[in-house]
């Protein structure tokens, strides 16, 4: 590190928008992770919004069991829901092939300034569904413990640039007809 450079307590956690966190420390233990995670959390204990939708597409509140939770919504009637596949195109623009692993990110527009909001995010990975490289004659069709690669995903095509984002949450219950999301990948 030169003179010039400032220096950086490394005992500390380096956070990126108040909300991701790097620890450079070998060892890191009890009451010192607590603090770290509620220095670069605002909230530990509130799920993040693709968290809550991934909970609930696992256990959805429909109109078959919405009596056994009282107060709560229908899931799909109250979120929104964007899907669709990636792809790769040619020298005339067409699709090609499918992309996987790009990471498709939703933020919802706020309409009263125009801008995308940082609170309301969501991210799915394109061919999550996919079973990905299933490994070569070069480096194997098994990891070093003998599991075999193809063992998660499909082998179907068509997902192979599928992305999916179910379960995006809008703001307040006036916003939902003119709701807009800002797709980046």
């Amino acid at each position: 590190m030169g003179a010039s450079e400032p220096q950086r307590d490394y005992r500390q956690p380096a956070c990126n928008r108040g909300r991701f966190f790097r620890i450079f420390r070998d060892a890191f233990h009890g009451s010192d992770q607590l603090r770290a995670i509620t220095l670069c959390y605002p909230n530990p204990y509130q799920a993040a919004m693709d968290d809550i939708a991934a909970l609930s597409r696992l256990y959805p509140v429909t109109t078959q069991n919405q009596s056994g939770f009282p107060g709560k919504k229908v899931f799909s009637a109250t979120t929104a829901h964007v899907h669709g596949s990636v792809w790769f195109t040619d020298a005339s623009g067409k699709s090609s092939r499918a992309m996987q692993g790009v990471n498709v990110v939703a933020r919802w527009i706020d309409p009263l300034t125009g801008k995308a909001s940082r609170s309301y995010v969501a991210a799915s990975v394109s061919g999550f569904l996919y079973s990905g490289n299933a490994g070569n004659p070069v480096t194997g069709f098994n990891d070093p413990l003998g599991n075999a690669y193809n063992q998660f995903g499909s082998s179907d095509s068509s997902v192979e640039g599928f992305f999916d984002l179910a379960g995006l949450q809008i703001p307040t219950a006036e916003l939902q007809p003119n709701t807009n999301w800002r797709l980046r990948l």
